[in-house]
């Protein structure tokens, strides 16, 4: 079993004729996008187009209220991820 935090190690693999999940389990903890062979690793989903639609939200909020700089009190958001369960494990 391989975890990476990017697909580089699992692309290199997989051009070498290293099969998922038959000789070694893969998984990414950031997103990957499909090989042109329709392989895709298993892989924790992070929602960055809700996160990047919800900054948006607080950004044009910010700027419709007249507020600048940084604010006084920041508040965070959360947007959890969910796993992606592919054919490589």
């Amino acid at each position: 079993m391989i975890i990476d935090t990017c697909s580089r190690v699992g692309w290199s693999l997989h051009r070498q004729g290293v099969t998922s999940p038959e000789t070694v389990g893969f998984c990414c903890l950031l997103e990957s996008k499909a090989g042109d062979d329709g392989t895709v690793f298993s892989q924790v989903n992070h929602c960055r187009i809700v996160q990047t639609e919800i900054a948006m939200e607080k950004l044009i909020s910010s700027i419709t209220n007249g507020q600048k700089g940084f604010p006084k009190h920041p508040t965070r958001t959360l947007v959890q991820g969910f796993w992606e369960d592919h054919n490589t494990l």
